[in-house]
C-alpha cells in the first residue's frame, strides 16, 4: 500500500515591524462582551434598588411620624394627669381642710387670744466692715493657716 504524502498548504503572512507591534497589541485588545443576563441584572439594578430605597425611606418616615404623634399623645395624657393631681395637692393643703381635721379627728382647739404672742423685730444692725490686711498678713496667713484649716476641716 502507498501512503500519500500530506500535502501542506502555506499562506503568505506579513510580520509588522516593531514599532507597528506596539500599536496593534494595543488596538488588537479585544472588547470583552457582556452577557445578556448579566446585562438584565445590571438594569433591574440600576432600576430597582433606588425604587427600593425610595420606599424604604418613606416607610421610616413614617414611622417616625407615628412614633412622633404617640409621644406627644402620651405628653398630653401625662400634663392631664399632672394638672389632676395638682389640683389633688391644691385640695389637701387647703387651710380650712387642716384646721377642720385638726378640730374634728385630733381633738384640738382652736388658739385663744393669751395663746398667741408677737414678736418684735429689731432693725438690722449695720455691718461692720473688717479691718485693711498687709500683704504680708496674707502672706503669712496663707502659709500658716494652712495648718489650722486643714486640721479644723477633720
Amino acid at each position: 500500500m502507498l501512503a500519500l504524502a500530506p500535502k501542506l498548504r502555506l499562506y503568505p503572512v506579513l510580520l509588522p515591524d516593531e514599532a507597528a507591534r506596539g500599536r496593534r497589541t494595543r488596538v488588537a485588545l479585544r472588547r470583552r462582551h457582556i452577557t445578556p443576563v448579566t446585562q438584565m441584572v445590571v438594569l433591574a439594578a440600576v432600576l430597582v434598588l433606588p425604587a427600593i430605597a425610595y420606599v424604604h425611606q418613606t416607610a421610616a418616615a413614617a414611622r417616625t411620624g407615628y412614633a412622633i404623634l404617640d409621644l406627644r399623645q402620651d405628653i398630653r395624657a401625662l400634663q392631664i394627669e399632672n394638672a389632676d393631681l395638682y389640683a389633688d395637692v391644691m385640695h389637701l393643703r387647703a387651710p380650712d381642710r387642716i384646721e377642720r381635721i385638726a378640730v374634728r379627728d385630733l381633738g384640738m382647739l382652736p388658739p385663744v387670744r393669751q395663746q398667741v404672742a408677737s414678736l418684735e423685730i429689731a432693725p438690722p444692725t449695720v455691718a461692720v466692715r473688717p479691718a485693711r490686711v498687709s500683704w504680708q498678713e496674707r502672706l503669712r496667713g496663707l502659709i500658716v493657716g494652712r495648718e489650722a484649716a486643714a486640721a479644723e476641716s477633720r
